[in-house]
């Protein structure tokens, strides 16, 4: 099994296009608020 690693960046600006897929689209709603 391969793992990757991430460390904080200082800060990420930017935007991102949900797709329109149900589980896609909650997984990066999901996905997004954790990384706040």
């Amino acid at each position: 099994m391969k793992s990757i690693r991430s460390y904080p960046a200082r800060r990420v600006c930017g935007e991102i296009v949900v797709p329109g897929d149900k589980s896609m689209s909650h997984r990066s709603v999901m996905i997004s608020a954790l990384a706040e």
